[in-house]
């Protein structure tokens, strides 16, 4: 795998954080994959030091451009240098958990129409977690959240295990970490480097031609990786070049494109659901705990982390309480069935199916794992009861957005 998927990352300035980005990659499953650093005419002495730092390591290209050529042609550049099956293109200010990769390229590997996958992350416009917009309305920087190892890997492990092998369509991916096939790219003629000189919105012009193209576009929820956010540019220079994206994008596709993909994007239920669920089972971790049952599988995430993961499998009812879940085997039905009361869900499940519990918030990690699932397979509400307003479920069950729901034996 790791020969298949030459990594480009432009640099400009941010030495720091462009060391600590690549022994971030070196650490996980790219290590052995091509990585080529673009200096765009950083500062004096930039390049000579990232050569030193990584002159140990073969799979490690340092090149300069020795005077700045803007952003997009530095990234159209590393493109062309790659000869793999696919490209990934990263910020320097970004941070990786051991594992990124492999589920990328896996979900890449089994659509052959999927041009580029993008992941989750703390800052990351829409591929935001676990807040996607501040108090003031610009996106959330969600800043701490995944900056250390610790921290980043315990998400990452969480989210794999609940989220494995989801992929969810999107109009555009955020350019800080994109994971491309490189045909697509190439037959489409890659960056426009004419149109977006200083970047921002020239990742969304390539989306818009992939798809025009024929190609889906998808963001992973399984994997996180954490941004350092604007460490080249800095805030002042980022509102610049981002106003006059906007321009261009308004010029290429009309006034109405911005707005167009930001209300498909906000309203996408399964990106709400993945908000709501890790900001109820990592952001705010609770005490409860969850009795261990014979008949379920743990998924502990890492022997000395919190919070743990009880895998239920059908055919199998489980009763989930916020400090408890209980389990009896049955014979199953013919779909997931979900029924709640006040204070507890009851989850039915067919053979083959299974819910994923999170230790630190069971009734929350429980429904959104279920409200996930119904854009896939589909969920039989059996008992529709209407929540009384004091019901712990009343404030989940208004943010969760479900696909398939069935109730009462009609699609709803």
């Amino acid at each position: 795998m790791n020969n298949e998927v030459t990594i480009v990352i432009p640099v400009y300035n941010a030495l720091e954080e462009t060391i600590m980005c690549v022994q971030s990659l070196l650490e996980s499953d790219a290590a052995n994959s091509r990585i080529i650093l673009n200096d765009d005419g950083s500062r004096a002495g930039n390049c000579a030091k990232l050569i030193k730092m990584f002159h140990d390591f073969e799979n490690v290209e340092v090149r300069s451009n020795f005077q700045n050529r803007g952003y997009t042609a530095n990234v159209q550049f590393g493109v062309d240098a790659a000869d793999t099956k696919y490209v990934a293109v990263i910020n320097s200010d970004t941070l990786f958990p051991a594992v990124w990769l492999a589920p990328i390229v896996s979900l890449l590997e089994r659509s052959p129409y999927l041009a580029a996958v993008g992941p989750m992350s703390n800052a990351a416009s829409y591929q935001n977690i676990p807040e996607l917009k501040a108090p003031s309305g610009d996106f959330s920087k969600n800043e701490d959240f995944g900056r250390e190892q610790i921290d980043r890997e315990a998400i990452n492990a969480f989210l794999q295990v609940m989220f494995s092998g989801i992929v969810i369509d999107a109009p555009i991916l955020n350019g800080f970490c994109t994971v491309f096939r490189q045909r697509a790219l190439k037959q489409i003629g890659g960056f426009s480097v004419q149109d977006f000189p200083t970047g921002y919105g020239e990742e969304n012009d390539v989306c818009m031609r992939l798809m025009a193209a024929g190609y889906r576009l998808g963001i992973t929820p399984q994997v996180f990786v954490h941004h350092l956010k604007s460490k080249s540019f800095g805030d002042v220079l980022k509102k610049d070049y981002s106003r006059n994206g906007r321009i261009t994008l308004e010029r290429l596709y009309g006034a109405n494109f911005v707005p167009s993909f930001a209300d498909v994007l906000e309203r996408n239920g399964l990106l709400q659901n993945v908000r709501t669920l890790v900001s109820g089972a990592i952001s705010t971790p609770r005490s409860h705990k969850v009795t261990e049952l014979r008949e379920a599988q743990w998924m502990p995430l890492n022997k000395s982390m919190d919070p743990q993961i009880l895998r239920v499998k059908g055919p199998m009812t489980a009763l989930i309480w916020e400090d408890l879940v209980e389990t009896v085997a049955i014979q199953g039905p013919d779909m997931v069935q979900l029924s709640y009361g006040e204070h507890h869900l009851r989850v039915d499940l067919p053979d083959g199916a299974e819910v994923c519990i999170c230790t630190s918030d069971p009734l929350t990690s429980a429904f959104c794992h279920i409200a996930n699932q119904s854009f896939f397979d589909g969920v039989r509400l059996i008992e529709n009861i209407e929540l009384s307003p004091a019901s712990t479920l009343s404030p989940l069950a208004d943010k969760l957005r479900f696909g398939n729901l069935f109730a009462n034996g009609q699609h709803s």
